[in-house]
């Protein structure tokens, strides 16, 4: 009998602010088992930058 493939994920926030960080996601299928780290976009433009660069 095939065990289900369990999958969850939870936002990840930090300080009293609540600043999204990103979303930490655990799945099991049977006996493996692993996690995976999305960062939130905003986390990766420098301090100042509030759009998107776009691209030509």
């Amino acid at each position: 009998m095939k065990r289900p493939v369990v999958q969850q994920s939870v936002k990840v926030a930090l300080g009293q602010a609540a600043l999204p960080v990103g979303v930490l996601t655990f799945n099991k299928d049977g006996t493996r088992e692993s996690s995976t780290f999305a960062y939130h976009d905003p986390c990766f433009r420098p301090p100042g930058k509030t759009t998107t660069p776009t691209r030509r």
